[in-house]
This record gives C-alpha cells, structure tokens and sequence, in this order.
C-alpha cells in the first residue's frame, strides 16, 4: 500500500492509501504512474513524498563476496580445450557474490579450495 503527501506552498494534502503490486522482489510501476499524475496536477514546485506500509525489499541489499589471494595452487578450469588444471601464482579471484545468510557456506567453500588463500570481505 502507498499515499503521497504533497506540499505545495502553505497547501498540504495526503492521498487515500492505493494497492502497489510487487513483482520479483521490486515494486511495481504504480507509484511511478500516480507521481506522474500528481506531478501533471500539483506542477513541478510541488513537493511530492512517498509513504509505504511495508518497505520494499531490495534485492541486493547487504550483498557481499571475497577477494581471494592465492599465493600458489592448481584450479580445475572448463575451457573450448576441455576439462584441465591450470597452475595459478600470485593471483587474485573473486567468489561470487552472495547475501548474508550463505557467509558461512561460501567461507566453508573457499576455504577448501583455497586453503593458503587470504580472503578479503568487499561489500557490494
């Protein structure tokens, strides 16, 4: 659910509360359209502010992933060659980037395939 407040000079005026859909973790196109009318309507010195009932989601929100240093090891790499394991010095990788809630899995992980690797946190 959404309303706006709008201030236009001494004028203060709220809008009854309005569905919004959410689809795949974003909002919906509808408080878009209706700032697009109340704009057209109130003009653009109007100071327009939006009001939810719920927050949104954001999908990347607190988003992470590690920079890897890897002194010396062999990686397996899936190539236009094939399947082979290539020697790798003095390199930096980088995990992918994951929420909060996998932290623990994702160390777990680097940390077998990288046991001399030194990790590096880098919030998104």
């Amino acid at each position: 659910m959404i309303r706006f407040h709008i201030e236009k000079g001494s004028e203060s005026i709220t809008t009854p509360w309005i569905e919004e859909p959410v689809k795949a973790g974003t909002a919906g196109h509808t408080a878009v359209a209706e700032m697009i009318k109340l704009r057209e309507q109130h003009g653009p010195e109007a100071k327009i502010r939006i009001e939810r009932t719920t927050p949104l989601k954001d999908p990347h929100r607190q988003r992470f992933r590690y920079n890897i240093f890897v002194p010396e090891a062999w990686m397996k790499v899936i190539d236009a060659k094939g399947e082979h394991s290539v020697h790798i010095v003095n390199t930096t990788l980088q995990s992918r980037p994951f929420q909060e809630a996998e932290r623990e899995k994702i160390l777990t992980e680097l940390n077998e395939k990288f046991p001399q690797g030194k990790l590096t946190e880098v919030r998104l």
